[in-house]
């Protein structure tokens, strides 16, 4: 897909998040059309906001029983090179290539008690942070080898990092780190 991705020159596809934000780090222009039936229609306004930063097109899916429509949309833009490379431009100004530094940075900063017990002076949860495990394991364990099975699903921007709490029967937390309980 990468590759596929590398060499068109407008992309036609629905607008879920994991879609826009990869066409947004691609810099591709493109032609979105939004799952009708998505919740809340999520889809419809992440298409929205691509077409409000200049970087795609948005039909829905009414307009795809038209005749002609999505032919006539892909002509309009694959005539105009100048277009597409402005649109390109302007998907990459959507890209958050340094998400996973900022929700480490703010993470660390949540983590850090005002005034630290002496156990924790001096300990950066950033410096913590290891690479993700490669190999068939690294699909079913996190970065500090527990299950994620055992988080819910709030929790995965934190077990991404390495760092995360484990609830414990709906009341107790125990902060869990890279294999070390605190």
């Amino acid at each position: 897909m990468p590759a596929r991705f590398a060499e068109a020159h407008l992309v036609v596809a629905r607008s879920g998040a994991s879609s826009v934000a990869e066409l947004a780090a691609a810099g591709k222009p493109s032609l979105l059309i939004p799952f009708a039936a998505a919740a809340d229609e999520h889809q419809k306004r992440n298409a929205e906001a691509m077409v409000d930063a200049g970087a795609a097109l948005m039909l829905e899916e009414p307009d795809l029983a038209v005749p002609g429509r999505l032919l006539h949309a892909l002509v309009v833009l694959l005539r105009d090179p100048r277009r597409l490379n402005a649109m390109g431009a302007a998907a990459r100004t959507q890209a958050h290539p340094d998400a996973a530094e900022r929700i480490a940075l703010k993470l660390d900063a949540l983590a850090r008690p005002a005034d630290p017990p002496n156990a924790l002076r001096g300990v950066s949860l950033r410096s913590t942070i290891s690479p993700p495990k490669q190999g068939p394991s690294a699909e079913a364990n996190g970065p500090c080898g527990c299950s994620r099975t055992d988080l819910g699903s709030d929790a995965r921007a934190a077990h991404l990092t390495g760092v995360h709490r484990r609830h414990r029967r709906g009341h107790h937390h125990r902060t869990h780190r890279h294999g070390r309980h605190h």
